[in-house]
C-alpha cells in the first residue's frame, strides 16, 4: 500500500509506502501486459536479484510528469526486495546477487516520449494503437548492504510504428557494478545483460512475438553468480 499527493496546478507528486521500483521498464510492465508468460532472465537476475516478479520497495519519492513527453521520478528508499521489513535493516536484499540486507537505496528514472500517448507504453503490445510510439528510457538504483555497495542501470527503447501496423519492438541493456569490501578486499564485479523483443498482431485477437536475452556475468563475482 502506497500514499500518493499530486500538487494543484503543479507537474509534481510525491508517494509513500511499499512499491513496485520504478527504475527498470520491464518489471514496472504489468504482468498481465507482457508478451511472455514470464519476464525476462535479465529481469529477473540483474533487476529483481532472483527473486521474481518486481522488487518492491518501501520508501518515498518524488514524481514528475506534467502530461508532455519528459516524465521521471526520484525514489529514496531500504534497497532492494525490502517488501515487508522492518526498520531494523534486516530482511530483503538478494542473497543470488551477494546482496543481503540492504540498508539504504536511491533509484530514479527518466523517460521521454518522442511519439504516441503514455497509455500505449503501459504494455509491449501494439493492439489498438492509432499512432505511432516511440520512448527512450534510462533508470539507475544504487544501494548499500552488508559489506557491499551495488549500482544497476539501464536503457531502453520501445517502438511500436503504425508503417507496419501491429508490430511492436523492445530492446534494453541492463548493468550491475558491485563493490565487495567484506572479504578483505575490494572486488567489483560488472555483470551486464540485454534484451530484445518483438511482437506482431496476426488480427484482432491473435499474436505472434519472439524474445531473446542474453547475460554475462563477471569471473571474479564471488557471489553465487560466479
Amino acid at each position: 500500500a502506497y500514499l500518493r499527493h499530486k500538487f494543484a496546478d503543479r507537474p509534481w507528486a510525491i508517494r509513500g509506502g511499499q512499491f513496485a521500483d520504478t527504475w527498470a521498464h520491464e518489471s514496472t510492465v504489468s504482468s498481465k501486459r507482457q508478451l511472455a508468460v514470464e519476464r525476462s532472465l535479465v529481469s529477473e537476475i540483474l533487476i529483481n536479484g532472483g527473486v521474481g516478479g518486481e522488487s518492491y520497495v518501501q520508501g518515498v519519492s518524488l514524481i514528475y510528469d506534467g502530461g508532455g513527453a519528459l516524465r521521471g521520478e526520484v525514489t529514496f528508499q531500504d534497497g532492494i526486495n525490502s517488501r515487508n521489513t522492518n526498520f531494523t535493516d534486516t530482511g530483503g536484499g538478494s542473497s543470488l546477487l551477494g546482496l543481503p540486507d540492504p540498508h539504504w537505496g536511491v533509484s530514479a528514472r527518466v523517460e521521454y516520449k518522442l511519439q504516441g500517448d503514455w497509455k500505449q507504453y503501459d504494455d509491449f503490445t501494439a493492439m489498438g494503437n492509432q499512432k505511432d510510439l516511440l520512448v527512450l528510457g534510462g533508470g539507475l538504483l544504487i544501494y548499500e548492504a552488508d559489506g557491499a555497495r551495488a549500482f544497476h542501470h539501464t536503457v531502453d527503447v520501445q517502438w511500436e510504428p503504425q508503417a507496419v501496423k501491429g508490430l511492436s519492438l523492445y530492446g534494453a541493456f541492463v548493468g550491475l557494478t558491485r563493490d565487495f569490501n567484506r572479504i578483505g578486499e575490494d572486488i567489483q564485479p560488472y555483470d551486464w545483460g540485454f534484451l530484445v523483443q518483438a511482437g506482431y498482431m496476426l488480427n484482432d485477437k491473435c499474436e505472434v512475438f519472439a524474445r531473446y536475452d542474453f547475460l554475462d556475468f563477471d569471473s571474479d563475482d564471488p557471489s553465487p553468480l560466479g
